[in-house]
């Protein structure tokens, strides 16, 4: 999953990757706002980011937001390719690779919002899994200011 959001706490919608070359209908139709990719192996790549790059340009066009924007990346080799560096040029977004050993303190994502994220879901899903054996979790988005 790709998630990113923007200094007032807005998100666009995130990206979900199946592995494989179809996008399995589990249901998608639930989450319309959500953006879906296929890579290989379910793993981000520089093609699936290429195209939530895009996602993000269209949303910020559509809102009117004034351009030049930045993009924070971590340095995973999806998110550093001639390709989507060339698209960002031409689009006046300036992609910025956060420090690479730094991440863990640098990316606001992974410290304000994933790992408390993290550490509040994994128990309640597993809760929840033990009183609704059989049952699937799905995730029901509480703010949806970027569409």
């Amino acid at each position: 999953m790709m998630a990113s959001f923007n200094a007032f706490g807005e998100y666009p919608p995130p990206m979900i990757i199946f592995p494989g070359e179809r996008i399995r209908d589990v249901g998608l139709s639930e989450f319309p706002d959500t953006i879906y990719s296929t890579t290989p192996n379910g793993w981000m790549d520089s093609a699936a980011f290429l195209e939530y790059v895009k996602q993000i340009d269209a949303i910020v066009d559509n809102k009117g937001i004034r351009k030049p924007i930045i993009l924070f990346v971590d340095g995973h080799s999806a998110h550093i390719c001639l390709e989507t560096s060339q698209y960002c040029k031409d689009r006046n977004i300036i992609l910025y690779c956060l420090l690479p050993n730094a991440t863990h303190l640098l990316q606001a994502a992974n410290i304000g919002l994933f790992a408390p994220l993290k550490s509040s879901w994994v128990p309640a899903v597993k809760a929840w899994q033990m009183e609704n054996v059989g049952m699937a979790v799905w995730y029901v988005p509480l703010r949806r200011e970027w569409n």
